[in-house]
């Protein structure tokens, strides 16, 4: 049978540029790879096919030679002293594009290397003080194993059964491991413990931070809300105000309003770059409850002092 054409094998156009032939291969090796079809001889064959055509149309010079030569060169030896360019492809230029496909499980001229295992991930629930300060952990994490009859016919994850042994395989075992907890992690954090996986593969922790009683956070930024007394924000005052490292000194200016914020440089939540975030302590006004006689009076008395409305510009 005569070799098919390139751009056959390709999926595209003689006009194609060099994007398209790339977006082309990388396409079709996703789809026929050894590492994604085990076992599969007609896969196999296709992506040496895939492989070959794009060693040439992905090459400049190579192209230009196929392009001139055709079908003929391809058959007889290149149409040139040598034989032909392109009879035993060298993946010069493949080999970076399988590792970014296929997250580097290629070794050379395409063939694949040994698995290196199976990753996992674990989630783990951290306070909001844990995350800030960084903490020492005992995990117990569920390890999927091989099976020691068909060693590893299965499929490999949490909860799945190996189908090469009908079901008699191994499911799991727990992994006991003291991990530390760096500060500053969040929510979209990932630990990665290498080779704590399945088969040498890695262990990520997948930090969840339960909510806190007092903070929000944001980023690195903390939100905390503090009450305070109609004479306090009226006249001014030092009060206490609570951080992740106990509490400190926060000075009230006069005239503060509820709902007003309050900032604390440094106060936030630890990087792990180094420095901190801030903490904003929001102030909330408290209005008192069940007067007494002389109380009404005193207030209805700076009524009468204080006549401005502050609904005044208001529509």
């Amino acid at each position: 049978m005569p070799p098919r054409d390139f751009y056959e094998v390709l999926g595209i156009k003689r006009g194609a540029d060099e994007k398209e032939v790339k977006r082309a291969f990388r396409k079709l090796a996703r789809k026929y790879h050894p590492d994604v079809n085990p076992g599969n001889k007609e896969a196999e064959q296709k992506f040496k096919e895939i492989s070959e055509a794009y060693e040439v149309l992905g090459d400049a010079e190579k192209r230009a030679k196929y392009d001139q030569f055709g079908q003929a060169a391809q058959q007889a030896g290149g149409g040139a002293p040598g034989g032909s360019a392109w009879a035993s492809p060298g993946f010069g230029n493949i080999d970076e594009l399988l590792e970014e496909l296929l997250g580097g499980r290629m070794g050379g001229r395409g063939r694949p290397r040994r698995t290196r295992g199976h990753d996992l991930r674990f989630e783990i629930e951290l306070t909001l003080e844990e995350a800030a300060h960084g903490v020492t952990r005992e995990i117990a994490v569920p390890t999927p194993q091989v099976c020691p009859q068909c060693q590893g016919a299965g499929t490999v994850g949490r909860g799945t059964i190996c189908t090469g042994c009908g079901g008699n395989g191994q499911l799991e075992q727990v992994k006991r491991l003291h991990v530390r907890i760096p500060k500053g992690v969040n929510a979209g954090s990932k630990i990665r413990l290498v080779g704590q996986g399945v088969a040498g593969g890695d262990l990520y922790l997948l930090p969840k931070i339960a909510p806190h009683r007092c903070f929000r956070r944001r980023g690195d930024d903390l939100y905390c809300e503090v009450p305070v007394t109609y004479p306090e924000a009226a006249l001014g005052a030092e009060i206490e105000a609570p951080t992740l490292n106990g509490k400190v000194k926060l000075k009230i200016p006069a005239g503060t309003s509820s709902s007003q914020r309050l900032r604390l440089a440094g106060k936030g939540m630890p990087r792990a770059e180094g420095g901190s975030g801030d903490l904003y302590v929001q102030v909330r006004v408290t209005v008192p409850k069940n007067l007494t006689h002389e109380e009404q009076e005193l207030i209805a008395r700076l009524g009468d002092l204080r006549r401005e409305s502050p609904r005044a510009n208001r529509a």
